[in-house]
């Protein structure tokens, strides 16, 4: 078990950009950011140093003039100067922590995936090998678990206390929201709008909430007679989570994060 579990956590390392090094692309990111938040700025100073231009072309003022314009140029050199150094760092530990945020975000989905793999080999009696996510995240996959996951078997777990998938996806499902919750609490001016948006969506997700009422759910089905089957017709769920995990790896890789199939 710990074998499958690390040969899968294997197949969906993400390889983020270290938050130490800063290669030329990413310094060019930065300097198109900084020059196009201060061009309000510049195109201020542009506009003094043009009034001035024409007065000391114009004759008007003599030596007003030309002290003027010569406190002018001073100031546009200063400004920039001091602009480009701040802005340059600022813009700089905010792009290392934007990185540490999407970092933490693909160890997340991770999680989620090694998750539906655990439960599509519980399910199926078969793994995916290797494990990519246009052969994990779909329709058929959702199927499978939806119809053959038994809530009393025993799970191949990432967490070690439960013992059944139903315990287990119940701790799952309360981790994940508390880690999301977290990151987007530590990280929330360095995460995009949409991507905290769609974020929020996945935690709230109603795949999640099924592993809330499974025992109410149990109890319902065990007073009517009938068979307990886990997620049984709420393939829909499991197709909203993969939905919102494909749109979101779209999200980051638009960000700047390298990611395989």
């Amino acid at each position: 078990m710990v074998q499958d579990v690390v040969a899968q956590h294997a197949c969906f390392q993400w390889a983020i950009p270290s938050v130490h090094y800063l290669g030329m692309k990413e310094w060019q990111t930065i300097l198109r950011i900084i020059f196009r938040r201060r061009c309000i700025l510049y195109s201020a100073l542009l506009v003094l140093m043009s009034v001035i231009l024409v007065v000391y072309w114009q004759g008007y003022g003599g030596d007003l003039a030309s002290n003027l314009l010569a406190e002018a140029i001073g100031i546009c050199i200063t400004v920039f100067i001091l602009d480009v150094i701040i802005s340059f760092e600022g813009e700089r530990r905010n792009y290392k922590l934007s990185r540490l945020a999407f970092a933490q975000i693909c160890g997340q989905l991770e999680r989620l995936a090694e998750l539906v793999a655990e439960q599509q080999k519980s399910a199926s009696g078969t793994a995916l090998s290797p494990v990519r996510w246009d052969e994990l995240f779909t329709e058929e996959i959702a199927n499978t678990i939806c119809a053959s996951l038994d809530p009393d078997s025993p799970c191949s777990t990432i967490y070690e206390r439960p013992t059944n998938w139903q315990a287990h996806n119940t701790m799952f499902a309360d981790r994940l929201r508390g880690e999301l919750d977290a990151i987007i609490d530590k990280y929330l001016a360095y995460i995009p709008e949409d991507l905290i948006n769609n974020l929020e969506h996945l935690k709230k997700s109603a795949i999640f909430e099924m592993y809330r009422v499974s025992k109410s759910l149990r109890a319902s089905q065990e007073r009517r007679g009938e068979k307990f089957q886990y997620l049984r017709g709420l393939q829909y769920f499991y197709m909203e989570m993969f939905n919102l995990c494909f749109v979101i790896r779209q999200q980051l890789i638009k960000n700047g994060v390298e990611m395989p199939e």
